[in-house]
């Protein structure tokens, strides 16, 4: 069995799994306490009343507020990384220097800013261990699906892509850029049309509505949405013999197939072919789990690296960039 540590019992941490609507795991905590493969040994928290709301889950996993105490106190095989990203980097730092950790795995975004995309890069080339950005979307078998049917032509070719979203180019954006990324190729240029108000502003995480290419020239958009109205997570995927709508944050995914238009003669028409439904009831952080058991173990690749990780955080900045000039502007990979 191996032995795991979190650092952070905040929202991704502990606390959604607080929350009646949300199925379970939605944590990391309950996902390594759920999980057959894994003992969760300890958790720090700068907040002392974590303590009890732990307890209620399980009261024989050691809680510190003093994450360094903790990684002397406990040898583990995967260190989980949920607290805000400006001191990912910090903590990545004492883990690698104190430890013989083989996994960290880190909430996304992974780090603050591209200067720290470049030490935590430099970083992980001196070392033995492993860092797996949690880019949930990768876990969720509907988005797999997905992936599959793209890669496999079973709607055609992919031609452009429409993104709405809310609440960030580096909270929401991390996920829904890395889907682009995974589903088109690593996007290449940004244009960004305007800036979008959403509760995500006063964290210092910007809303733009923009237009992007990818390396695959497939073309797209991005419109951003305020939030305080309505929450949104939705991707349309244009293809030439169909299209494919993931809905409701992945939680519904519509799959459509050209045939005979039933209004105009001599056109073609999009036909319902299939319909996923509640595929968040199935815990991504499960899957997560056993996944990087697996990878531990030596069973399986990684399929998210700390490269992928760091992409979203070079669209990130090309977007602020394209803000600013009100022009076209490359992503630049370190």
């Amino acid at each position: 069995m191996l032995h795991s540590l979190i650092i952070g019992l905040g929202q991704i941490g502990l606390l959604y799994d607080l929350d009646p609507l949300r199925h379970k795991p939605s944590s990391h905590t309950t996902a390594y306490l759920d999980s057959e493969r894994f003992r969760l040994v300890a958790a720090a928290d700068i907040h002392q009343g974590r303590e009890s709301l732990l307890r209620g889950f399980d009261d024989s996993v050691r809680f510190y507020t003093q994450v360094t105490a903790m990684l002397q106190d406990h040898a583990a095989e995967v260190i989980s990384i949920c607290t805000p990203p400006d001191n990912h980097l910090a903590l990545i730092r004492e883990i690698i220097s104190t430890t013989s950790t083989k996994l960290i795995f880190c909430e996304k975004p992974v780090v603050a800013n591209l200067d720290e995309a470049r030490s935590l890069h430099e970083l992980m080339q001196t070392t033995g261990c492993m860092l797996i950005p949690n880019l949930s979307r990768r876990w969720n078998k509907g988005m797999q699906r997905i992936y599959e049917a793209l890669r496999q032509g079973a709607y055609g070719e992919l031609q452009r892509i429409h993104l709405r979203y809310t609440r960030g180019i580096y909270n929401t954006g991390s996920h829904i850029f890395d889907l682009v990324s995974w589903f088109a190729g690593r996007l290449q240029s940004v244009l960004v049309i305007d800036q979008v108000p959403t509760s995500a502003d006063h964290e210092g995480d910007s809303s733009f509505t923009l237009h992007f290419t990818t390396e695959r020239q497939v073309s797209g958009y991005a419109e951003a949405f305020d939030d305080r109205y309505y929450y949104m997570f939705e991707m349309d995927l244009y293809l030439t013999r169909g299209k494919i709508t993931i809905l409701e944050s992945g939680n519904k995914v519509r799959y459509e197939r050209v045939g005979e238009h039933q209004l105009f003669s001599g056109f073609q028409s999009l036909h319902l072919d299939k319909f996923d439904d509640n595929l968040l009831h199935d815990s991504t952080l499960k899957h997560a789990m056993e996944h990087i058991a697996d990878v531990v173990d030596g069973k399986q690749q990684p399929v998210c690296t700390l490269k992928d990780g760091l992409h979203p955080i070079f669209i990130a900045e090309a977007v602020q960039r394209s803000y600013l000039s009100r022009q076209w502007e490359p992503v630049k990979p370190l």
